[in-house]
């Protein structure tokens, strides 16, 4: 998985079904979770999980979907190093 998002994952599909209950916990607490660790080690991944964070109370099956999507991601990249460098002159 080259990003944690497609073009895909900022589509809006019409009449997805919204989560139940137990459903929308874990969305809410994957989505906090996900942006805390973007906010200050991932970077890569703050466009995506800022979006899912503006459905996090009517969230969608669609949205689970998109959460799995970031979920992947992360676990695919998480031994990728992240060097950040200052040019100097």
């Amino acid at each position: 998985m080259s990003s944690p998002g497609t073009k895909k994952m900022f589509e809006v599909k019409e009449g997805s079904p919204l989560l139940d209950v137990e459903a929308k916990k874990y969305f809410h607490s994957m989505v906090a979770k996900l942006l805390f660790m973007a906010k200050r080690a991932r970077p890569d991944l703050l466009i995506v999980v800022s979006f899912l964070y503006t459905w996090m109370q009517v969230a969608t099956q669609q949205d689970m979907g998109k959460l799995e999507r970031v979920l992947g991601y992360v676990k695919a990249t998480q031994d990728k190093v992240l060097l950040l460098h200052t040019q100097t002159t």
